[in-house]
């Protein structure tokens, strides 16, 4: 997987969660499961360690609650309190903008 790879798939989850506030406990699981839930740990790693750790921390809140067929990342907010759920997607576009800078750093140094 490349740099590439995961700054799109990050745009993707950027993108389900900033369509507006109403609706986030719907969106925030979709964008989760469409974006970061295909990022590997180790793939973050790659790009920092400490922004694994808290990419790490993420996803295993994402899926405290597991249900066969179902979304985890959904399981998992239905449980989170609003201050919650709000903290959680703000970690998600923190996490997102600290990848792509040191991502776009990368580059630049090439």
């Amino acid at each position: 997987m490349s740099d590439a790879y995961v700054t799109e798939r990050m745009y993707r989850t950027i993108s389900h969660l900033t369509l507006g506030l109403e609706e986030m406990r719907v969106r925030l699981p979709k964008a989760y499961d469409d974006g970061f839930k295909t990022i590997a740990v180790e793939e973050v790693r790659s790009i920092s360690s400490d922004l694994a750790v808290r990419f790490g921390d993420l996803k295993e809140k994402l899926s405290m609650n597991r249900h066969e067929g179902m979304s985890w990342a959904e399981l998992s907010v239905a449980d989170l309190s609003d201050l919650d759920l709000v903290k959680t997607a703000e970690e998600i576009l923190d996490i997102h903008a600290i990848a792509s800078d040191i991502i776009e750093m990368k580059r630049l140094q090439k």
